[in-house]
């Protein structure tokens, strides 16, 4: 009975991929604007899903929440990513060997500044941002609030955009 089930499942697995997938790549593509990203973003999505066993009432509605919400959170990812890499740019370099002391202090004033932040505030940030979680996982994990976790998130960066005005200005 239980191999049964386990071949419902996979046919049902199989079959939404099938389904959907295209669809799913054209409305992640929407937000990110590269149709090679927005294929790995929905790969992934259907990955994750198979490996929590989603599949058995997966409505399409559904998969397209799942699918924004993955092109949001690489996209929230990948502007952290730009700022740091922006950050750092600002700053002139030189030779090789001063350049690589200068790119590791530069990495390490970042690393001071989210080290900085205030414990709920810098768990959150690390949560969504290195480990790319949601806002809805980390609340769960940690049993706050949405809001809670959202407001985290905001003191989070508003407060490392000053670290980082202040290190740019004082440098």
């Amino acid at each position: 009975m239980i191999v049964g089930l386990h071949n419902k499942f996979k046919e049902k697995a199989i079959e939404t991929f099938q389904e959907h997938f295209e669809h799913l790549v054209l409305y992640v593509n929407s937000f990110v604007d590269s149709i090679q990203t927005a294929e790995d973003i929905v790969q992934d999505l259907f990955l994750k899903l198979w490996e929590k066993d989603r599949f058995i009432d997966c409505k399409p509605a559904f998969l397209y929440i799942c699918a924004k919400n993955a092109a949001l959170n690489y996209l929230r990812t990948r502007k952290l990513e730009s700022f740091l890499a922006e950050s750092i740019d600002l700053f002139d370099m030189e030779d090789d060997n001063e350049a690589e002391r200068d790119y590791m202090d530069k990495l390490e004033r970042i690393y001071e500044a989210v080290e900085s932040l205030p414990p709920q505030c810098r768990e959150v940030l690390k949560k969504i941002y290195f480990e790319e979680k949601s806002y809805a996982q980390v609340a769960e994990e940690m049993h706050l609030s949405l809001n809670t976790i959202k407001t985290h998130i905001y003191l989070a960066i508003k407060t490392l955009r000053q670290n980082f005005v202040y290190v740019f200005v004082v440098l």
